[in-house]
Protein backbone atom coordinates (compact mmCIF):
# COMPACT_ATOMS: atom_id res chain seq x y z
CA UNK A 1 0.00 0.00 0.00
CA UNK A 2 1.31 3.21 -0.92
CA UNK A 3 1.86 5.57 2.35
CA UNK A 4 1.51 8.98 0.21
CA UNK A 5 -2.11 8.78 -0.95
CA UNK A 6 -2.34 12.27 -0.99
CA UNK A 7 -1.55 13.97 -4.47
CA UNK A 8 0.66 17.57 -4.09
CA UNK A 9 3.10 18.83 -2.33
CA UNK A 10 4.23 17.56 1.00
CA UNK A 11 6.86 19.82 1.57
CA UNK A 12 9.21 22.75 0.72
CA UNK A 13 12.81 23.63 0.90
CA UNK A 14 14.37 26.60 0.80
CA UNK A 15 17.93 27.42 0.40
CA UNK A 16 19.92 30.14 -1.42
CA UNK A 17 23.08 28.80 -3.43
CA UNK A 18 26.44 28.86 -2.07
CA UNK A 19 29.59 29.05 -3.99
CA UNK A 20 32.07 30.86 -6.55
CA UNK A 21 29.39 31.25 -8.55
CA UNK A 22 26.02 31.88 -6.16
CA UNK A 23 23.57 34.58 -6.71
CA UNK A 24 21.46 36.47 -4.35
CA UNK A 25 18.48 35.21 -3.40
CA UNK A 26 15.63 38.05 -2.32
CA UNK A 27 14.28 37.56 0.90
CA UNK A 28 10.38 38.93 -0.45
CA UNK A 29 10.87 35.48 -2.67
CA UNK A 30 11.60 33.27 -0.06
CA UNK A 31 8.57 34.83 2.41
CA UNK A 32 6.36 34.34 -0.36
CA UNK A 33 7.17 30.83 -0.73
CA UNK A 34 6.62 30.39 2.93
CA UNK A 35 3.40 32.22 3.03
CA UNK A 36 1.86 30.43 0.53
CA UNK A 37 3.25 27.08 2.22
CA UNK A 38 1.54 28.24 5.50
CA UNK A 39 -1.60 28.99 3.75
CA UNK A 40 -1.80 25.53 2.41
CA UNK A 41 -0.67 23.67 5.33
CA UNK A 42 2.69 22.63 3.80
CA UNK A 43 5.33 22.22 5.63
CA UNK A 44 8.11 25.01 5.41
CA UNK A 45 11.85 24.49 5.70
CA UNK A 46 14.50 27.45 5.35
CA UNK A 47 18.01 25.57 4.81
CA UNK A 48 20.30 28.61 4.31
CA UNK A 49 20.48 32.11 2.74
CA UNK A 50 23.75 30.55 1.27
CA UNK A 51 26.45 33.24 -0.09
CA UNK A 52 24.93 36.43 0.23
CA UNK A 53 22.74 37.75 2.57
CA UNK A 54 20.07 40.66 3.00
CA UNK A 55 20.53 43.65 5.03
CA UNK A 56 18.15 43.74 7.65
CA UNK A 57 17.99 39.78 8.76
CA UNK A 58 19.56 38.57 12.03
CA UNK A 59 22.82 36.64 11.00
CA UNK A 60 25.15 34.05 12.47
CA UNK A 61 27.88 36.68 13.61
CA UNK A 62 28.34 39.11 10.34
CA UNK A 63 29.41 42.68 11.65
CA UNK A 64 28.27 44.51 8.53
CA UNK A 65 31.95 44.43 6.77
CA UNK A 66 31.77 42.75 3.27
CA UNK A 67 33.82 44.10 0.23
CA UNK A 68 30.70 42.29 -2.44
CA UNK A 69 27.47 44.41 -2.47
CA UNK A 70 24.76 43.53 -5.09
CA UNK A 71 22.65 45.94 -5.79
CA UNK A 72 20.28 44.59 -8.38
CA UNK A 73 17.51 45.01 -5.99
CA UNK A 74 17.73 48.85 -4.92
CA UNK A 75 15.52 48.66 -1.77
CA UNK A 76 17.29 45.27 -0.64
CA UNK A 77 20.96 45.46 -0.51
CA UNK A 78 22.55 41.64 -0.61
CA UNK A 79 26.17 41.24 0.76
CA UNK A 80 28.58 38.28 0.04
CA UNK A 81 29.67 37.22 3.39
CA UNK A 82 29.49 33.52 3.18
CA UNK A 83 27.20 30.58 4.36
CA UNK A 84 28.13 30.29 7.37
CA UNK A 85 27.91 33.79 8.25
CA UNK A 86 24.66 34.30 7.13
CA UNK A 87 23.02 31.67 8.46
CA UNK A 88 18.99 30.35 8.31
CA UNK A 89 16.86 32.93 9.95
CA UNK A 90 14.47 33.98 8.18
CA UNK A 91 12.65 37.21 9.74
CA UNK A 92 14.40 36.61 13.23
CA UNK A 93 13.10 32.30 13.32
CA UNK A 94 14.15 29.11 12.35
CA UNK A 95 11.68 27.66 10.39
CA UNK A 96 12.28 23.87 10.62
CA UNK A 97 8.97 22.45 9.34
CA UNK A 98 8.54 18.88 8.06
CA UNK A 99 5.83 16.97 7.20
CA UNK A 100 3.88 14.16 8.97
CA UNK A 101 5.85 10.72 8.84
CA UNK A 102 2.92 8.11 7.71
CA UNK A 103 3.55 4.83 8.02
CA UNK A 104 1.32 1.39 7.27
CA UNK A 105 1.54 -0.83 9.55
CA UNK A 106 -0.19 -3.75 7.58
CA UNK A 107 2.91 -4.29 5.53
Amino acid sequence: TDVYDQPGVDWVIVGGESGPGARPMHPDWVRSIRDQCQEAGVPFFFKQWGSWFPLGQKSNGWNGISKHRNDEWPFQPMYRIGKQLAGRLLDGREWNEMPEVKFDATG
